[in-house]
């Protein structure tokens, strides 16, 4: 299964860090600003208590595409929105051959040899590879159900005490 992404990996400061992309990188030089300096972390925080005891904010700007391309990682489809395509049999090794079946005929002889043929394990040499394209119907809205989580910004949660009572206020944060 592949990602289409670089694993990054090395010892720093004694300390063992394993990345995608440029994740190690990021992770060591730090983020360019701070969550008090970031404009939609104010946004979100302005509609909360601001007394409170307790904090917890998500950037799900940031979450959702490494969760959507975990999931399809893991389902072996193509990641909704994140430009990152999962397991698929489109191997530039299947480019030596002029049909699938003439990949499939490879596999099927020497699989060991030919592993690369079938990137998603299902038997089917090149399948994707030698797939007919489907012409694009544009930009779609929208749509939740079908997974297109781009509105949703962040959430952020907080407690507090008043008197004595305990309470908690939560937002979700979608754009307009």
């Amino acid at each position: 299964m592949t990602l289409g992404l670089p694993v990054e990996y090395g010892v720093v400061e004694d300390r063992f860090h394993l990345g995608l992309g440029a994740g190690v990188e990021g992770f060591l030089d730090g983020p360019p600003t701070t969550l008090a300096e970031n404009q939609q972390y104010q946004r979100v925080m302005a509609t909360l208590p601001t007394e409170h005891n307790a904090l917890m904010y998500l950037d799900l700007k940031q979450v959702i595409p490494l969760v959507q391309l975990l999931v399809a990682a893991a389902e072996g489809v193509e990641a909704i929105g994140s430009g990152f395509q999962a397991s698929t049999d489109a191997s530039p090794e299947c480019g030596e051959y002029g049909t699938q079946e003439e990949a499939q005929e490879a596999y099927d002889e020497d699989a060991f040899e030919h592993f690369l043929l079938d990137q998603d394990g299902d038997g089917r040499a090149c399948e994707d590879y030698f797939a007919p394209a489907t012409p694009g119907a544009g930009t779609p809205e929208p749509d939740l159900a079908a997974g297109d989580y781009s509105a949703i910004e962040a959430f952020a949660a907080v407690s507090y005490k008043r008197d004595d009572l305990i309470g908690s206020n939560g937002i979700l944060y979608i754009a307009e």
